[in-house]
């Protein structure tokens, strides 16, 4: 087990000393080895973490700092083939399907929804679009390359990790609070 560690901002902002390997700056919250998590910036010996357990029914995230020794990258699939993209995928919320498109591509759709307290925000995509190595990755319905432009519009980038899809966005893909990030899981 690794504990989450505190951030600066935890405890009212009154914990001005984590993240440290200190008692004080442990969480009781915990991950076990083999959980997946998605990383963000590194401060000293910690790594700013997010998960999501596979298994959860809601969108919830536990985020915080762990010690960046106990993480093991996991790297993507070098060069998936087509029927590594292809299945329905879903994370608590919503699900990206990927079938077989026209003239070789990939026809990717996905739909989210956020519930709120008196109602739900949603949002989708869909795109006709070719895997390049081990991404797939478009804006809006795939016609605009994702290298490409500046514009703003639903940009999102997949990659195969594992048994995963591991899904990116610019949360301009729905309504507030829609995200499509996160790690799916292909239904059987």
């Amino acid at each position: 087990r690794v504990n989450f560690i505190k951030s600066p901002y935890d405890d009212d902002f009154t914990a001005a000393s984590c993240p440290a390997a200190t008692d004080v700056c442990r969480r009781k919250s915990y991950l076990e080895p083999g959980d997946l998590v998605l990383t963000g910036r590194t401060r000293g010996a910690f790594t700013c973490v997010i998960y999501q357990s596979p298994l959860a029914k809601k969108q919830v995230w536990a985020r915080g700092w762990l010690p960046s020794s106990a993480l093991t990258p996991v790297a993507p699939m070098p060069s998936p083939k087509v029927a590594d993209w292809i299945g329905t995928w879903y994370h608590p919320g919503g699900e990206i399907n990927i079938v077989r498109g026209d003239a070789g591509k990939l026809h990717v759709a996905g739909e989210m929804t956020v519930p709120t307290a008196r109602d739900f925000h949603n949002g989708q995509f869909e795109a006709q679009v070719t895997p390049q190595n081990d991404t797939i990755a478009f804006v809006d319905d795939g016609s605009v390359p994702f290298d490409k432009t500046d514009e703003d519009g639903c940009r999102v980038r997949m990659q195969r990790i594992g048994p995963w899809l591991m899904v990116e966005d610019n949360d301009s893909c729905g309504g507030a609070g829609v995200s499509f990030i996160g790690l799916y899981r292909r239904k059987k």
